[in-house]
């Protein structure tokens, strides 16, 4: 009867005698499992590369997971039985495979982060650096943004998550797995798939209520791997049919592989950044890649397309291949941020052509403990990881090098938090905060960051003399709407569950606040499908709390790249104007022409022009650090062009 050949090999194409990397004598070669990591890798960089029919080409970390997950336990069972499993061969063999082409990666991408980012992104670059080295980047990447956020493709370092997630598992699983298999084969199969459902419901629990989280974390994606260590556990040392017929077990082997590989084009090309995820939605690429794993070999058609040299030399620099693309893309996207799809792709053959280079002369090497022995390696490791963490560390406390950088262009390069604890800190003290009855005229303000840059404008030219505010934050992913409808269908999926925990309107101390309130001011950053419903929204408060309602438009000053003002001399950055968002020209028309009276055109304020904005002073000074939250020196100049408006002033209550 047809058999599916057991691999309890890594992929590799040549065979090593040294017994410090792998046992020959009982492991042999799937080149189809190569030519599936073929299909993982391109389905990762051609996301990436922001190729629209590939959306969902995140996936591919998926099928590599389920990969990793079968060859390692296979080979950790292969050893077992054996008799010749050994704990210090085991994390020698991981930092071979793993640390040279990272190190070398990291290496490279420093220099060229030096020149290209500002400190801001130097320094989360510096600490993701740090992170690596400890293996905890999917930690740090999970506090700082979504793996689907803009601000994520600027990150060199990001796609490390993978890396950590991996070899968080495996700092684990050796000890897990020889516990279990002390009691038989079965019972770890019977514990590990426990361990593997716990996960898979932390994963789809986690995909709807933290999203972020979920994606980054081991204990969300610890099943993938588990599904690998399944069906390792399941081939070891067995001959698998399908029937007593030789022809129905080929034809099963022969319609398994196809579905598998079908399951996965079908994640890849239908799944995208909306997609739910990692929950039950991953069930699609993981089973796809069980499948092939399972039922493909060199007999049956999936098996010899992946089997065929393309895919498989593909595969075989797969890991360096991953490593490389994702700094190329970051750091073009970060030099040129209009950078075009096709630059990316010409990116991604450069990324192959380094990613063969690394195997050939650092990946192979190293691996062959005949070239580089124990000593050598552990040597290496430490030295390695100690340089990045002290790299790590010298970029934090600076700042991200801020003293590369002039004193005339510290503006520029201030760092992040900073920036936005200015733009946040009037409003959080002030958030739902108890009018006083003795004290000047009461503003409600409601709205998100937009909301911090109108207190600040206002406090920096003393227009707020005479006033006092209360505020009540609404996240602008959510809508600043207060409707009797549910809002949910209409927010991102990846946005919905904290904006059920947040809960728009629902308040009692906030409606409390607004019928002791003066007036009521919604500031937010509008998008389209907010702006249509915003009259409805300010009769329905005006209706239910009897208070006049003003609404503020949203800023917007361009695109903005702070790296390239750096070159520009003063009366440059004077007399640059840059063009304003289509779609931000768009809502700022759309709620004007609605609201009318009550509606104040902040961008138009601020800017003197309703599609193109100047980002500095005229005396030099930068208004916007990220095109729409403002400096303190850009709230100074709005507050400026508000003490210029009379009509404005009137409109807003403020005092002469």
């Amino acid at each position: 009867m047809t058999q599916i050949a057991l691999d309890i090999r890594p992929t590799v194409p040549y065979a090593l005698k040294n017994r410090s990397f792998l046992d020959d004598a009982t492991l042999h070669y799937r080149r189809e499992i190569d030519g599936l990591r073929a299909v993982a890798v391109l389905s990762v960089v051609l996301f990436h590369a922001g190729i629209e029919t590939f959306a969902g080409g995140f996936v591919g970390v998926d099928v590599f997971f389920v990969i990793s997950g079968y060859l390692i336990t296979s080979l950790i069972i292969g050893e077992k039985a054996a008799g010749d499993f050994s704990f210090l061969r085991f994390y020698e063999r991981r930092a071979r495979r793993i640390l040279p082409a990272l190190f070398l990666v990291i290496a490279v991408t420093i220099p060229v982060a030096w020149l290209l980012l500002l400190p801001p992104a130097m320094k989360d670059f510096a600490q993701s650096v740090g992170y690596v080295s400890f293996f905890s980047s999917n930690i740090l990447f999970w506090k700082q943004n979504g793996y689907f956020d803009t601000a994520a493709e600027l990150k060199p370092l990001l796609h490390t998550w993978s890396l950590a997630v991996e070899e968080q598992y495996y700092l684990l699983f050796p000890l897990v797995l020889l516990a279990f298999l002390r009691k038989g084969r079965r019972w770890a199969v019977v514990a590990l798939a426990a361990l593997c459902l716990a996960s898979f419901t932390a994963a789809q629990i986690g995909s709807a209520r933290n999203p972020v989280k979920a994606f980054y974390l081991l204990t969300t994606r610890g099943w993938e791997m588990l599904i690998g260590a399944l069906l390792a556990l399941h081939a070891f040392n067995r001959s698998i049919t399908w029937a007593r017929s030789e022809t129905v077990t080929r034809y099963v082997n022969e319609a398994a592989g196809l579905l598998g590989l079908g399951l996965i084009a079908l994640a890849v090309l239908s799944f995208d950044e909306e997609t739910p995820f990692p929950g039950i939605y991953a069930l699609v690429p993981t089973i796809g890649a069980g499948l092939i794993i399972l039922c493909a070999s060199p007999e049956t058609l999936v098996g010899r397309w992946l089997g065929w040299r393309l895919p498989v030399g593909i595969g075989l620099i797969s890991y360096s291949f991953y490593l490389w693309h994702q700094p190329l893309f970051a750091l073009a996207r970060v030099s040129k941020p209009q950078i075009a799809p096709y630059e990316l792709l010409l990116l991604a053959g450069f990324a192959g052509v380094l990613a063969y280079l690394s195997w050939r002369y650092m990946e192979r090497p190293f691996r062959n403990g005949a070239i580089i022995g124990r000593k050598q390696i552990l040597a290496f490791s430490l030295a390695g990881s100690v340089l990045l963490a002290l790299f790590g560390w010298a970029g934090h406390v600076t700042d991200g090098f801020a003293g590369r950088y002039p004193p005339k262009d510290q503006s520029l390069i201030a760092p992040m938090d900073e920036r936005t604890s200015y733009v946040w800190r009037r409003f959080q003290e002030r958030e739902l905060k108890d009018f006083d009855p003795r004290g000047g005229r009461r503003v409600l303000v409601v709205g998100d960051s937009f909301s911090g840059d109108l207190l600040n404008a206002l406090h920096e030219s003393g227009l707020d003399k005479g006033l006092q505010f209360s505020t009540y934050r609404v996240s602008a992913s959510c809508g600043n709407l207060y409707l009797d409808t549910d809002l949910s269908p209409k927010v991102s999926p990846k946005d919905r569950a904290f904006c059920r925990k947040q809960n728009w309107y629902a308040n009692s101390k906030l409606h409390e606040l607004m019928r002791q309130a003066d007036a009521i001011w919604l500031i937010s950053s509008w998008n389209s499908w907010q702006a249509k419903l915003v009259p409805q929204s300010k009769g329905n408060l005006e209706r239910d709390f009897g208070r006049k309602v003003l609404v503020f438009g949203r800023k917007d000053l361009g695109v903005l790249d702070l790296r390239q003002m750096l070159f520009l001399s003063e009366q440059e950055r004077i007399a640059l104007r840059i063009p304003m968002r289509s779609s931000h020209v768009a809502v700022n028309a759309a709620m004007a022409k609605m609201l009318g009276r009550d509606f104040v055109d902040l961008s138009m304020l601020l800017c003197g022009d309703r599609t193109t904005c100047r980002p500095f002073t005229t005396d030099g000074k930068l208004i916007s650090f990220d095109g729409g939250h403002l400096t303190e020196d850009g709230a100074r100049y709005l507050g400026q062009r508000l003490t210029e408006s009379p009509e404005t002033r009137r409109l807003m209550g403020l005092a002469d």
